[in-house]
């Protein structure tokens, strides 16, 4: 006599185990996927401060051809709206010798806003650290770097760094910027 094996189909254990290790699976895909996409939008961020602080470098090397050349070119960050604004500088003397002088103030009269910028939905600007940086300003034509630290404008002799962090993450990417003009992040 012939022994046939009349299972068409699967048991009930063996679909319960299935559709667990599946769901199992699927959930850890979908966490990964949003916590890189999340890291990833971070680095995005800090790539455009970092790229708008260079814009305002650029600017301030390219103003050998100029008519009217302003004090400087730098970037301010507003931490209270998650902002970022590109500006002109003039102090309102004709040899900039204000914002040169020892002691210099960035002054906020001043500033002719040239672009302003917002960080992504949920992303925010972390103000916590004693190195914060509030103002960066490039002096033309060489140009000099002078960084600002506080809300008050006073230049600082150390790098400053903005921190960008992501929402509901202790994720944060730091963008730095030292005195010789070099941004890192």
């Amino acid at each position: 006599m012939q022994y046939r094996n009349s299972r068409k189909g699967f048991t009930l254990i063996e679909l319960l185990i299935t559709i667990g290790l599946t769901t199992l699976l699927s959930t850890l895909v979908i966490a990964y996927s949003n916590a890189s996409r999340q890291q990833t939008t971070l680095y995005i961020e800090g790539s455009k401060i970092a790229q708008t602080i260079l814009r305002a470098k650029t600017l301030a090397i390219s103003t050998y051809n100029q008519p009217v050349v302003p004090c400087g070119y730098g970037v301010e960050i507003d931490y209270s709206a998650n902002e970022y604004a590109l500006f002109s500088y003039d102090d309102g003397t004709p040899s900039c010798s204000m914002i040169q002088s020892p002691g210099a103030v960035i002054g906020a009269a001043e500033k002719t806003e040239l672009n302003r910028f917002s960080l992504q939905r949920g992303f925010v600007f972390d103000q916590s650290p004693l190195d914060s940086l509030t103002n960066v300003l490039f002096l033309p034509p060489a140009p000099r770097t002078l960084i600002s630290l506080d809300a008050q404008g006073n230049i600082s002799a150390s790098p400053g760094r903005i921190y960008i962090t992501a929402p509901g993450s202790s994720s944060r990417v730091p963008v730095t910027v030292n005195v010789n003009g070099q941004v890192t992040f």
